[in-house]
């Protein structure tokens, strides 16, 4: 397997840019002393390892994402087939909400339950280490999100929220949002 590495931009050992998205993050031994480096892996480009770091932090670090997750994607979908177009994550609202329709004045937030401590069994989980860091920060995404929900209420804005949990059940969550969008 070759191994391919990224140093400001300059790329080694690559015969295309097909090859470059399936490799795994690994650098070589060359020294590069805390400059970036920018690595392949098998989730595509990622360029937020340091040199030092090894290749395994880019993966963990991309599946934390904030945008275009999978139930993003599968209710902007979902929104899509209903025959609706929508903006998304707004710029020119604070807090950039996931699917804005403007016309309608509505917006459909999805919110991952651990992220934003939901009452199923994903957002009780506690995590054993760094406890505090993570209560703390949880607590601050509830704190925004209620400031966020009351800024779009004073706009004119009707909000739907969606939880990770709810998209398994395709059926409830199309008549969820049929219910929303069409009043």
């Amino acid at each position: 397997m070759k191994f391919v590495t990224w140093v400001l931009g300059r790329v080694d050992n690559v015969a295309s840019t097909a090859e470059r998205l399936f490799r795994f993050c690994a650098f070589t031994d060359a020294p590069i002393y805390g400059r970036r480096v920018f690595c392949v892996g098998t989730y595509g480009i990622c360029n937020s390892v340091r040199a030092r770091s090894g290749g395994r932090g880019c993966e963990k670090r991309y599946l934390h994402r904030s945008r275009h997750t999978k139930p993003e994607l599968a209710v902007r979908s979902l929104i899509h087939s209903l025959g609706f177009r929508f903006r998304l994550h707004y710029k020119r609202l604070i807090g950039k909400p996931d699917v804005v329709l403007p016309r309608h004045k509505k917006i459909v937030l999805i919110h991952g339950c651990f992220w934003h401590m939901h009452d199923c069994k994903r957002g009780n989980v506690t995590p054993q280490t760094n406890a505090d860091y993570w209560q703390k920060k949880r607590l601050r995404n509830i704190e925004r999100d209620k400031q966020n929900l009351e800024i779009y209420g004073a706009a004119g804005f009707k909000v739907l929220t969606v939880w990770e949990c709810e998209i398994a059940d395709k059926e409830a969550l199309t008549c969820k949002i049929k219910l929303f969008l069409s009043n």
